[in-house]
């Protein structure tokens, strides 16, 4: 049985303010395209499928390296493991700058990805090394509003800046500002807090017990499913949403990027609404049905309203739905019995990697060709990979996480 010892305090709230940063940064850096797409696939000379692989080429090492991001962590700590990761997105963003071609906007993305792979990894391994189960939910859903707010600012002010490459060089100011703060201020977990038994203090898990601990839960694998669900709608949604509002429904470029940051918004909302209702219903299931149900219909129809208060009132409820799944399923790994902050590294990116693989695979390889280019198509697959997680959802165990009764 794990031994709770944790006193956060100040340096608590410090730490997580660091992680805060570090996720806003690398996703305010990958949404800069999004309201670019028009600008960059006419300078680029890209079609929809190029232009959806490269905004999510950041999946491409997070898919690739958070099974060994979250296992190392568990070995080597996460400041070090995590600060290399924020260090190599720093850089991709100093090169974005300079491409002049697809290859070279790719290869700039994939580095962005390194980072963004180490610390979504290692979510719940952070929270949980700070707070005990009953509060990590909560806390994971405060720390992970920064991915929508980062999100929303890239939405909502890119397209106000004089073009792509001073938006890439505010990109490159932000991950660099990141980098350094994580490298000054980020700790581990509390002074003379453990989350293991006293004879296990000395020996952090090796990657290969953490590995197999993790392999063995099943509800490990069933976030990593319904993560991988979720990503592709969510990417089909983010990617493609200004543009459908520019091309089919006529608005301005800055309009555009104004409702699709309803989403974003609503993401915010949604992080902080989730546990709160899990911990009110006790039903995990639950929750991730009705969420799942809400986030499918509003990608699906939602860019099709009437534009103003009706369009941007459901693109806001779809961004809460969203923003519920975030704090649920990243966190769980820290409050399952079988996993606790111990292993949570390796069961992260377990769930990491099979969300990054549906986050890059689905919509780059399998809808986007299939749709050519329909924006109907695009928005109803992101609904049908809603459906596909509710089916998920329901195969969860009926208490899997350790606050829930």
């Amino acid at each position: 049985m794990h031994r709770q010892n944790k006193r956060p305090g100040g340096r608590g709230a410090a730490t997580m303010a660091v992680f805060f940063f570090g996720l806003l940064a690398v996703n305010y850096a990958q949404y800069q395209l999004s309201p670019l797409g028009p600008e960059i696939t006419a300078a680029l000379g890209l079609n929809a499928a190029q232009f959806s692989s490269a905004f999510s080429a950041p999946m491409i090492p997070a898919f690739l390296l958070s099974f060994f991001a979250g296992a190392l962590s568990d070995r080597w700590g996460v400041r070090r493991v995590a600060g290399v990761g924020l260090a190599v997105s720093a850089l991709g963003t100093a090169l974005r700058p300079l491409c002049g071609s697809y290859l070279g906007l790719m290869g700039s993305m994939v580095l962005l990805g390194v980072g963004m792979a180490f610390l979504n990894a290692n979510t719940a391994k952070v929270v949980g090394n700070w707070y005990p189960p009953q509060r990590a939910g909560t806390v994971a859903g405060a720390v992970l509003t920064s991915s929508p707010v980062g999100m929303t600012a890239a939405l909502a002010t890119t397209a106000l800046l004089p073009s792509a490459k001073a938006a890439y060089w505010v990109a490159f100011a932000v991950c660099a500002a990141a980098a350094l703060l994580w490298l000054l201020l980020m700790r581990e977990r509390p002074e003379g807090a453990s989350d293991a038994p006293a004879e296990e203090e000395a020996a952090p898990p090796s990657a290969k017990e953490s590995v197999a601990v993790a392999a063995r839960s099943r509800s490990v694998w069933l976030a990593g499913g319904c993560m991988a669900c979720l990503m592709g709608a969510c990417v089909l949604l983010n990617a493609f949403l200004p543009s459908a509002l520019q091309q089919v429904r006529g608005m301005t470029a800055a309009a555009a990027g104004v409702a699709a940051s309803a989403v974003t918004v609503g993401n915010i909302f949604g992080a902080l609404l989730g546990p709160v209702l899990l911990q009110k219903t006790g039903s995990l299931k639950g929750c991730l049905v009705g969420a799942g149900a809400v986030f499918g219909l509003g990608s699906a129809f939602g860019w099709m309203l009437p534009q103003g208060l009706v369009m941007g009132a459901v693109l806001f409820v779809t961004g809460v739905a969203l923003g519920m799944f975030f704090p649920l399923l990243l966190s769980l790994p820290a409050t399952l019995p079988e996993i606790g902050p111990r292993y949570a590294g390796a069961a992260g990116g377990i769930i990491a990697t099979l969300q990054m693989l549906g986050g890059f695979l689905l919509p780059t390889y399998l809808v986007a060709p299939l749709a050519g280019g329909s924006y109907p198509v695009l928005f109803g697959a992101a609904g049908g990979l809603m459906a596909l997680l509710c089916l998920l959802a329901l195969a969860f165990p009926r208490a899997p996480r350790g606050e829930a009764a």
